[in-house]
């Protein structure tokens, strides 16, 4: 089961309202046009989590700047290990949410064979970039997001106490998300999450890459800090965890070809042409952004007798039925990607393609798949908000 650590956290010794202007997303998620934007603050930690270059001098340059902010005290390590409670409160869908979990250090196993569960598999690309960064700064700048389940409340006890005490920062981010750190130092509440944790896998919800990237630098290097990485780790039954789904634009295909794939498919499939958008449960929609067309399983035995020898929380997914029948030939970089739906029929109709429409993935569906041992298809899950990086950094010495 998994082990994991209160740790010493790197911390902007700035006060709240500087730290808006300090934290970033996540790498993956900052486009050309936001980098350049965050990079006017000499201190926002876009200059660690992603160097400015094409060259592999980035990644020395990063090097400095975070040697320059922990000896010149922007950055300034705690004296005493912690558990960092943090909570993110945020809007979705005209609904408020609030999403508590903590910053820890947690023991890296090798990728798919350990008590820490991915769902979807990595490219190279990511993952060397993430190698020559983690090599060059000794330190993780941005956490994985990890889930677990916490069977009897225990943790989320001791987050909800948490909230209901004083940051010790809070502020409103340019995301409009309200974000609050405590530092949770009690010997015997850090016990309690530590044994909670050596219950139940932990499964990956986002920073697959970060996590392989920890396991190969632990293969190489001689760090004290090398053999644990820096996880966001969440109760999986929280009501913050949000989860957006990913819907497909096929970049050269038309509906009718769909169309016809899915009628080929009588015996496992059902369609019907319906009035709008609807998504629901073990189905998907295709359509041209103007009319639209449900494709439902017929039976649960008729996808058992396509899809044998998985199980049914993998089979009752939508994207699973998408990918493993429909155009199981299609390859990543034949879609583009939205998790909006507006901007998903738009471009159907614009680039005079067909879109597939998928409800979004639940975490319990999630954890059931990964705990049966399944993979699900690249680009499942979408959750928000991010993971904001800046909030903790850890050394690896």
């Amino acid at each position: 089961m998994p082990q994991i650590f209160p740790f010493k956290a790197f911390r902007y010794n700035r006060t709240s309202s500087e730290m808006k202007l300090l934290v970033c997303p996540p790498y993956d998620v900052i486009n050309d046009s936001l980098a350049r934007q965050l990079r006017k603050n000499k201190q926002n930690a876009v200059h660690v989590e992603l160097p400015q270059g094409t060259d592999d001098l980035k990644y020395a340059r990063a090097r400095k700047v975070w040697k320059k902010w922990t000896a010149g005290n922007v950055l300034r390590r705690d004296s005493q290990p912690a558990f960092y409670i943090y909570e993110q409160v945020f809007t979705s869908g005209n609904r408020n949410f609030s999403r508590r979990g903590f910053f820890c250090e947690l023991k890296v196993e090798k990728p798919g064979a350990g008590s820490v569960l991915r769902h979807e598999l990595t490219i190279s690309g990511p993952k060397l970039d993430r190698l020559k960064l983690l090599r060059a700064l000794r330190a993780n700048t941005s956490p994985i997001f990890g889930l677990f389940a916490d069977r009897r409340g225990n943790v989320r006890s001791i987050l909800s106490g948490y909230s209901k005490k004083k940051e010790t920062f809070r502020f409103v981010g340019p995301d409009k998300v309200l974000h609050r750190l405590w530092l949770c130092t009690d010997r015997r509440q850090c016990e309690v999450i530590m044994a909670t944790m050596r219950r139940e896998p932990v499964a990956i919800a986002y920073g697959h890459h970060r996590y392989e990237t920890a396991w190969n630098y632990a293969q190489e290097s001689v760090a004290v800090g090398a053999r644990k990485a820096l996880f966001f780790l969440c109760p999986a039954g929280d009501k913050g965890l949000v989860v957006f789904p990913t819907h497909r634009i096929l970049k050269a295909g038309t509906l009718s070809g769909l169309l016809d794939r899915a009628e080929k498919m009588k015996s496992v499939f059902t369609l019907r042409e319906v009035t709008g958008p609807k998504l629901q449960w073990r189905t998907f929609l295709l359509t041209d952004g103007k009319k639209f067309f449900k494709v439902a399983p017929r039976t649960s035995a008729a996808l058992k007798s396509h899809m044998p020898g998985k199980p049914d929380v993998y089979r009752n997914l939508a994207l699973a039925q998408v990918h493993s029948l429909l155009v199981p030939e299609k390859k990543k970089e034949d879609f583009i990607y939205s998790h909006d739906l507006r901007e998903t029929l738009a471009l159907a109709r614009k680039i005079k393609t067909c879109a597939i429409l998928v409800p979004p993935v639940s975490v319990d569906e999630l954890y059931n798949v990964v705990r049966a041992g399944e993979l699900m298809p690249q680009k499942s899950t979408y959750f928000i908000p991010k993971v904001t990086t800046g909030i903790v950094f850890r050394s690896l010495d």
